[in-house]
């Protein structure tokens, strides 16, 4: 830290140095704080400067300037509240503010971008004003920012200075270059010939990891060095190029004193402080502050027009109050010589030395923009009406050797994110909180959006704003205080892991220790050799499968996604269903051709239905007949060209062709598109280990490491407790060695055990897990790290869970808390609820009938407790909707030898017209019954995974309804989704102003040309790459957020535009549609199924899983037919439902059920799995000891079945 009031306020103090680089290093100071500044310590700069208060009064050369300015006129970018803003010419203008004030938004959006638009002509929209006067006095504008210098290690401090060009025109002078003809290019590292040529001149090379980041090592040929020997040969003062790349600006500025031209530019950067900095130290190595430096100090290098405005962002971050005299000085010199420099900036040295400052404020977002304060440095400092003044000189000073003052609680006051009512609490501190209400009533408003998003804002304002670029922008929350936060960890289900690399043993480092085990323990009876802990990794290219990279499987065209429609011939239309198979299968295209000769050649008839085909035939036609040559008569037709063309080729099948296709398409999106006809398949070389053959062979008592990854974490746990006992054969030091790192693995093991994650396998990959299974994964390593003070805040960690399971989440959050920790969990169950220490209930209602504070109390306070909704369900005051059970000896289809992932070959019946629950515990076996067995059947219209499914097609059709995410973009929203915003865009379109406009529906299309926005092409947001990093999403400039052309948004129905209805709650466009019987027809379906809450605009890829499912419910009843027979399959619909909305779904299921249907849900929750009329139980545990058939019956039976985890708990 370089904060005086920081530095100032801490406890002890380790102050290292005097300067920077060869000249630091040294321990100056290592004891408490108070004491440092008692004493005198001469020799650290950081004394010098801080032992007394600045005089802030003499910082400022107080310029009037050169009497012209730059004016902004009705500035309204983003925040900015239509301000008149002037900027003095010939002076240092310096603009501040808080975080959020509107700085960035008037500097860089809308003056820089003018600028840059006038004088280079540049395609960027500047933000909106009315005008800017003042363009003719600048002729050139340079911006100086922190981003790097350079995105590799071939950009140096020489090389961005232009310093590098000196260097290597003076090498090119000496006798022995001018003897061999050499010219300056001949020492560049970046053109052949002088350079190494097995690095390319970087220095190193770069071993490719696939998925993960490349690694750079010294390359073995010039050991780091760059240039070839013969290059190498060539001195100048006894170093030769790469000696003096390796000089500081220090030294170099010694090494060529007699050489004017390269002393310029050695002097500017050693002014601006960066004599520390070597000549060719890789920009990648630079910190933002030192890059910001170097780009000034090449243009302090260059003429100067004298009419140059040069800008700034925040360039004392990161800098020593030393530094920053030495960059005021560099500033003052540019201004001096008739330039103008404006700085954004926080740090009162450098406000307080500007000849000019602007004030924005007085907060930030919407509550900022405004002109605070206009004026010198010494009226600033006389000014009352400066935030930023008073607050620096208002600061308590800071008493030293004072313990931290601690608060009891999180404090907030006035709190109205989204639809939060100015609601003011405390959150005691180090305590289990749970925060409940019917979904939509504020809850995650609440946790998420105003206590993490403040957390998160607070960390992201200690970073620079280069740095803030790269961090995901969070929605401001809305609050008037929010006091006793600490540092906030949000674990939620809708951050997923999508790399293919991730298993359960790396994302919790047990992979790691079980590495670690089988390098120093495993023996090999083929080999003496001892292996290396990276050996056992399948991310490293040493232990790595060099078929599968590592993956452990590989991806595969699939012949059951290919053929769509089995009851066509492949000749004609039975791969019509994609775009990839359409081309396949086109009758005139060259491949039919040669299946068509193939057929011929072998007597085969691919005339015949895909389904009628034998499996020899099938095989042929999708992998071919390997080298065997066909003779093909290709009459083929191309729009209007006809013709015959012969040659003869190879038949490599349909598979084989679009496997060629995928091979030279996956890197674009044009590969994307194709994935669709592919399925992940276990690597025939590695078995799916991703490991090399040879490391398979090195094991632990005849377990090698893919063998032990792949047991449960429970039996994982109990073999690393064997091993060390009598029962297995190994040595003193194995077992020395076992005592020594199998403890830290079972450590591990029991935090994912705790988090109900038991039936697991540390080889399972985190793409495949559950939202639910990754918030508990996530919390397991966290509750693993013995971290403290930390506020913890959980989405519904019970989902997922069975009641079991429950118990054992609940006892993991409670360790955490009483280790010192503050828990918020948002949470529905009632096991939960009853445990936790303090309960905030919000409501009473959801969207605009919510945000309300019900209750917030400890959670043994009954008395304030007894009126709330959610207590009188959890004591029974309050009954769930009973739906009326009924029975059925109808069958509606009996599954035999169910065998999907765990299941053991069981038989199990399901009846027609009832509602039936799968159950268990976590990892019994439910989904793999109800998707890879039932679902997946049905789907390919082959049975999978089974003996035999007798009865499926009875049912017209069979919807599955899970809680996979529905779309990845923000495109779709629940409007588009359901259907109902074609017809809210056909009753605009119907609008007599519309028709007065000439405008069609279309124009009501966000995804339209037609009135979509042109600047964001009706996003909302324009998308910003960031090279390596995410891309960040930022609000649209010219329609802020709104989507539609101005002219567009003109156009009102009922006096509210299309955005503003998009923007509306499904509850509250209810109400406003409801004399539309259409629109009505799809709205209160979206509120039957309990989605009321939710904006008819709102993206779907922020929807979690249990909103996901309960949409698709809603589709699923909207293109319904009266008198028809569907089977329903619902993956957990209860997930992320409050006890009413569950009475409410209850409700629904029974009428789907009445109207005829039959109902298949897997389902923890018991009030869903009492309220079903069948049970299918399974287990009796997770993973390799669960997948049994427990029991087939009705709840009331399944209560007295001793075997039955779930039965206990009814």
């Amino acid at each position: 830290e370089h904060d005086k009031d920081f530095i100032r306020s801490s406890e002890n103090l380790i102050d290292i140095g005097p300067k920077a680089g060869i000249e630091g290093g040294k321990l100056l100071y290592n004891h408490k704080t108070y004491e440092f500044f008692k004493e005198e310590h001469p020799e650290s700069l950081t004394w010098k400067l801080l032992k007394e208060e600045p005089d802030y009064k003499i910082l400022s050369r107080n310029r009037a300037g050169n009497g012209k300015n730059l004016n902004i006129i009705n500035a309204e970018a983003n925040n900015l509240k239509n301000i008149n803003v002037n900027f003095k010419l010939g002076c240092l203008n310096v603009v501040c503010g808080v975080s959020g004030a509107g700085k960035s938004s008037l500097v860089e959006q809308t003056l820089a971008r003018a600028i840059r638009q006038k004088l280079n002509r540049t395609k960027e929209i500047p933000g909106k004003c009315e005008s800017i006067e003042g363009f003719e006095f600048i002729n050139k504008i340079i911006d100086i920012d922190q981003s790097p210098i350079g995105r590799t290690p071939r950009s140096n401090p020489a090389t961005y200075t232009k310093l590098f060009d000196h260097i290597r025109t003076l090498f090119a002078e000496q006798p022995l270059a001018k003897k061999r003809g050499w010219k300056k290019n001949r020492f560049s590292f970046n053109v052949k010939g002088g350079r190494c040529e097995h690095c390319q001149g970087a220095g190193v090379q770069e071993i490719g990891m696939h998925f993960l980041n490349n690694i750079s090592v010294p390359c073995p040929h010039c050991n780091g060095k760059r240039f070839n020997d013969k290059t190498l040969e060539v001195n100048y003062n006894g170093k030769n190029i790469f000696d003096v790349l390796e000089l500081s600006i220090k030294e170099a500025l010694d090494f060529f004193s007699e050489e004017k031209k390269i002393i310029r530019i050695l002097t500017v950067l050693l002014d601006l402080g960066l004599g520390y900095v070597k000549l060719g130290q890789p920009s990648t190595t630079l910190s933002g502050g030192e890059a910001q430096r170097v780009k000034l100090a090449g243009e302090l290098a260059k003429p100067d027009t004298g009419f140059t405005l040069y800008i700034l962002d925040e360039p004392a971050t990161g800098l020593h109050l030393y530094d920053i005299s030495q960059l005021l000085k560099a500033l003052h010199k540019l201004v001096d010589n008739g330039n103008t420099v404006i700085i954004i900036e926080h740090h009162p040295q450098i406000i307080f030395s500007a000849d000019h400052i602007l004030e924005l404020g007085p907060g930030s977002g919407d509550f900022g923009g405004k002109i605070i304060f206009s004026g010198t440095a010494n009226e600033m400092l006389d000014s009352n009406n400066s935030i930023y003044k008073n607050s620096i000189f208002s600061k308590l000073k800071p008493e030293f050797n004072k313990d931290l003052i601690k608060k009891d609680f999180i404090e907030l006051e006035n709190v109205s994110t989204h639809n939060l009512k100015n609601i003011s609490l405390k959150i005691p501190h180090n305590k289990l909180t749970v925060i409940t209400g019917v979904s939509g009533s504020g809850k995650s408003s609440l946790a998420f959006d105003t206590i993490f998003a403040e957390g998160h804002k607070r960390f992201t304002e200690s970073l620079s704003t280069y740095a803030r670029r790269f961090m995901k922008n969070l929605p401001q929350p809305q609050f008037d205080k929010l006091t006793g936060l600490s540092p906030t960890i949000a674990i939620s289900q809708r951050t997923r892991s999508n790399n293919p690399r991730s298993t359960v043993g790396t994302f919790t480092e047990i992979y790691d220790l079980l590495r670690l085990l089988f390098a120093r323990v495993t023996t090999n009876n083929n080999s003496k050799r001892r292996t290396l802990s990276n050996e056992f990794s399948f991310n490293h290219e040493s232990g790595a499968c060099p078929v599968c990279k590592g993956l452990g499987n590989q991806l595969k065209s699939d012949p059951v996604k290919i053929v769509t429609n089995p009851e066509k011939s492949l000749i004609d239309g039975a791969m019509n269903g994609t775009k990839t198979g359409k081309f396949y299968g086109d009758p005139w295209g060259q491949h039919i051709a040669i299946l068509k000769a193939v057929g011929e050649e072998l007597n085969l008839d691919f005339s015949k239905s895909w389904n009628k085909l034998s499996l020899e035939e099938k095989r042929i036609a999708m992998y071919g007949t390997g080298e065997k040559i066909y003779h093909v008569n290709w009459q083929f037709k191309r729009k209007s060209r006809e013709g015959e063309h012969k040659w003869q080729t190879q038949w490599s099948g349909f598979c084989g062709y679009i496997e060629e296709e995928y091979q030279r398409k996956h890197q674009d999106k044009r590969g994307a598109a194709m994935l669709p006809l592919f399925s992940s398949i276990k690597c025939d070389t590695c078995l799916g280990s991703g490991l090399k053959k040879e490391i398979l062979n090195y094991k632990i008592n005849g377990i090698n490491i893919f063998e032990m990854a792949s047991l449960s974490i429970s039996k994982l746990f109990h073999y690393l407790s064997d091993l060390n006992s009598d029962k297995y054969k190994l040595s003193p030091t194995q077992k020395r060695i076992i005592a020594e790192i199998a403890p830290l693995i079972q450590n591990k093991l029991q935090k994912l055990v705790n988090a109900g994650l038991s039936y697991l396998s540390i080889a399972r990959k985190t793409d495949s897990l559950s939202g639910g299974e990754l918030q508990r994964l996530r919390l397991a390593v966290h509750s693993g790290g013995n971290l403290t003070g930390v506020t913890y805040i959980l989405d519904e960690p019970t989902i997922g869970l069975h009641p079991r399971d429950t118990e054992k989440m609940i006892a993991t959050l409670k360790e955490l808390s009483d280790i010192g920790n503050t828990v918020l969990v948002v949470e529905h169950d009632k096991d939960m609820i009853s445990s936790a220490d303090h309960l905030i209930e919000l409501g009473p209602g959801a969207g605009t009938a919510g945000g309300n504070i019900l209750a917030n109390c400890a959670a043994d306070n009954l008395k304030e407790l007894e009126n709330i909704q959610t207590y009188q369900y959890i004591n029974k005051k309050k009954k769930m909707y009973q739906i009326a059970h009924r029975s059925s000896d109808e069958i509606a289809f009996m599954i035999q030898g169910a065998r999907a992932n765990n299941l053991k070959n069981i038989d199990v019946t399901i009846y027609k017209n009832l509602i039936t629950s799968i159950t268990g515990v976590s990892g019994s076996g439910k989904s793999s019954l109800l998707f890879d067995v039932l679902y997946y059947s049905y789907k390919n219209k082959r049975i999978s995974n089974a003996d035999s499914i007798i009865g499926l097609d009875q049912f017209n059709d069979v919807v599955l309804i899970d809680q996979s995410p529905i779309a990845k973009s923000s495109v779709s929203t629940p409007a588009t989704f359901s259907g109902v915003f074609d017809h809210i865009r056909k009753l605009f379109a119907s609008t007599d102003q519309a028709g007065n406009s000439g405008f069609k529906h279309s124009h009501f299309s966000y995804l339209n040309k037609a009135g979509q926005c042109p600047n964001c092409k009706g996003l909302g947001y324009k998308k910003v790459s960031m090279d390596f990093l995410a891309d960040v999403q930022l609000e649209c400039e010219v329609c802020h957020g709104k989507r539609y052309t101005d002219e567009v948004l003109e156009i009102e129905y009922n006096g509210e535009n299309i955005f503003n209805v998009l923007s509306m709650t499904i509850s509250e466009s209810t109400e406003f549609f409801i004399e539309n019987k259409k629109i009505s027809k799809y709205l209160q379906i979206l509120e039957e199924v309990g989605l009321g809450y939710l904006a008819l605009g709102q993206p779907l890829n922020t929807l979690s899983g249990g909103e996901n499912q309960r949409l698709k419910l809603a589709k699923a009843l909207l293109n319904s037919t009266k008198n028809q027979q569907v089977l329903y399959l619902l993956d957990e619909p209860t997930t992320g439902l409050h006890f009413a909305d569950i009475s409410r779904l209850l409700k629904l299921l029974e009428k789907i059920r009445e109207a005829g249907n039959t109902i298949i849900v897997v389902e923890h929750n018991t009030d869903m799995i009492k309220a079903s009329d069948w049970i299918i139980d399974l287990g009796p545990e997770g993973g390799v000891e669960g997948g049994y058939l427990v029991a087939s019956c009705t709840p009331e039976e399944l209560k007295k079945i001793d075997k039955s985890i779930t039965g206990k708990y009814l």
